[in-house]
């Protein structure tokens, strides 16, 4: 290597270190609790918030300074006393907040009580084997499913000391929120090696487009009247796609109306606009058991999680014949209902006319649980 191509290199060097520098506003710290029932059981989800920072220079205005900040861990959870299940909550993004930056947005905590946040429950601490998203407030009501959503404290802002007795307190109750976790490039720089555990819970579920939305499209009612309860499901055919997909909740219930951190109440703009898909209770979880993929049709506004390191067969494209079961057009997939189960694998974000219910599912992913971390906090054993 040449003088000038190795003094050329070092320039660039340095020139992307002061790209990037620590945000003095960091660390901040705050503490975040809440209060839900685990099958009628009592459960506390508590712990320290650390946040972090980074500075960065816009590459279109080198004079500008954008930041980027996180909540470590961006995932709290408690074991349910007696049993071998655990709840988990997303942290929300108060280190605005908690750093007291300026400007408006910041003044007061981005949640208060009354605010509702979505929980995901796992039926196994340790294997991750069954794992439910609950992502609407209907769902997270008294007697719907597994938890029910009782109170979230305010946040406190709060010392370095307080932080690090609410590690010792976490270390010492021994949970694992690994699978939840994406280390940052800062982090991933930190670490000896990633555990392998991390970044593996996805999730999925079914909307379900009942016979008052979709007979608003021209024509589809013959169309759908004329599909024989035969055990086949049908893919809606083109010539009806585009008109479907203005009302199709993948493409409008995703919308704003359904942030769920905090879960929001529909605005009276979102019910005019999005009207059945405002929220996410036109939903039903995709269960992914060894036996294939059911949705189950008791429970709306529930997501259904897979760990797709543990648990990797049941993974929807890993059942066995799950492209045979369509024809070359891809237009047909076999079902079974049972009571409120169907049996039944759709490629992703199709839609797919069941004549038993008189309705049409899409299977979509909802977004992940999985958040990034930023610096090196209790997570786990590893």
């Amino acid at each position: 290597m040449s003088k000038l191509t190795a003094l050329i290199s070092v320039l660039v060097l340095l020139g992307l270190t002061a790209c990037e520098k620590k945000d003095d506003r960091f660390p901040a710290y705050y503490r975040y609790k809440l209060e839900v029932k685990v099958d009628g059981v009592p459960v506390t989800l508590d712990r320290v918030i650390k946040c972090t920072g980074t500075l960065k220079k816009d590459a279109g205005n080198p004079s500008t300074w954008g930041g980027k900040n996180y909540s470590n861990p961006p995932m709290i959870g408690a074991k349910v006393p007696g049993s071998s299940a655990a709840v988990f909550a997303p942290t929300p993004y108060a280190c605005g907040w908690a750093a007291e930056f300026g400007g408006k947005q910041w003044q007061e905590p981005p949640v208060k009580p009354g605010d509702i946040l979505p929980i995901v429950w796992v039926k196994d601490a340790d294997t991750f084997s069954e794992i439910e998203y609950y992502v609407s407030r209907s769902s997270l009501a008294r007697d719907q499913g597994h938890v029910e959503f009782l109170k979230l404290s305010p946040l406190e802002r709060v010392s370095e000391v307080e932080f690090n007795h609410s590690e010792k307190q976490a270390a010492g109750r021994g949970l694992n929120i690994g699978p939840f976790l994406r280390p940052t490039e800062k982090l991933r720089k930190e670490l000896a090696d990633e555990p392998t555990s991390w970044n593996s819970i996805r999730c999925s579920a079914a909307w379900r487009v009942d016979r008052q939305e979709w007979t608003r499209v021209p024509g589809l009612t013959a169309w759908a009247e004329g599909r024989e309860r035969n055990g086949l499901a049908h893919r809606i055919p083109d010539e009806f796609r585009a008109r479907f997909l203005d009302i199709a909740p993948f493409r409008r219930g995703t919308s704003a109306a359904n942030k769920f951190n905090p879960i929001k109440q529909p605005t009276r703009r979102n019910k005019e606009e999005f009207g059945s898909f405002a929220t996410f209770d036109a939903i039903y979880p995709v269960l992914f058991t060894a036996q294939g993929p059911n949705v189950d049709l008791k429970r709306p506004g529930v997501g259904g999680c897979l760990n797709i390191l543990l648990f990797e067969s049941r993974n929807l494209n890993q059942q066995p014949g799950y492209s045979a079961k369509f024809t070359p057009e891809r237009s047909l997939a076999p079902y079974k209902l049972t009571d409120d189960k169907l049996s039944i694998a759709l490629f992703d974000s199709e839609a797919f006319y069941v004549p038993d219910l008189e309705s049409f599912l899409i299977f979509v992913h909802l977004p992940s649980p999985s958040y990034d971390l930023d610096d090196l906090i209790f997570t786990g054993p590893r």
